[in-house]
């Protein structure tokens, strides 16, 4: 039964192997060079934000701008692509960014942003989980896997201000009981108005925690 559904399975997988090569080519996001998503040259000449954003009172941290194409690139890549380069790109600038040793300085408890299960299932992946890890290894604190989804969402993009606050109200839970005396760090890859992460924010601080800040690969 096996060898005759063989070849089913691989006629399947065809197509979303085409799609996925379309979508994320082996070429530079900034000059087109081949065999890279991202070339060095495009990578060194990416722009960085050295400051926090101010965010429905929480500080949040973007080592750059979503707008540049090199980013976009990399995120998508690692968001929808599962591309192990995008997230060794991103440890590469998190390593050079302004507050790399700022954020080393405190022993956060890195929290990543939890996709609800079912969609993570689908996708494979949680991207802020990886981007967790990457700070973690970089000194930055130990992961505290410590949120839930417990509400599925629709899609951001098209929403603005006050109907991202909407849908994302009351989406997150945590596991546990917070400790009141470490800080938490939220990660995720993208923020735009910060309606995610301050509901995040909001879980860990009903569940007693008492410093939170936030961070981020992009700003968009």
């Amino acid at each position: 039964m096996e060898g005759r559904q063989r070849p089913v399975v691989d006629a399947l997988r065809r197509p979303v192997r085409w799609l996925l090569d379309a979508l994320f080519p082996d070429a530079c996001a900034g000059c087109g060079a081949e065999r890279t998503i991202v070339c060095d040259a495009c990578w060194a000449a990416m722009p960085f934000m050295s400051e926090p954003q101010r965010l429905a009172e929480l500080d949040v941290w973007s080592v750059t701008r979503f707008q540049a194409p090199v980013v976009r690139g990399v995120v998508h890549a690692l968001k929808y692509g599962r591309r192990p380069e995008a997230a060794a790109r991103i440890a590469e600038a998190l390593a050079r960014h302004p507050a790399a040793d700022l954020l080393r300085a405190t022993p956060w408890r890195i929290v990543p942003v939890p996709m609800h299960a079912a969609r993570e299932r689908r996708r494979g992946a949680n991207q802020a989980r990886t981007l967790a890890w990457l700070l973690a290894e970089a000194g930055c604190g130990t992961v505290d896997d410590v949120l839930l989804r417990v509400r599925r969402t629709g899609t951001q993009t098209a929403l603005d201000r006050a109907q991202r606050e909407r849908n994302v109200k009351d989406a997150f839970r945590s596991r546990t009981f917070a400790d009141p005396q470490a800080a938490y760090l939220l990660v995720d890859d993208v923020v735009t108005t910060g309606a995610t992460l301050t509901s995040a924010a909001r879980a860990l601080t009903d569940a007693g925690a008492t410093r939170v800040a936030a961070w981020t690969f992009a700003a968009d």
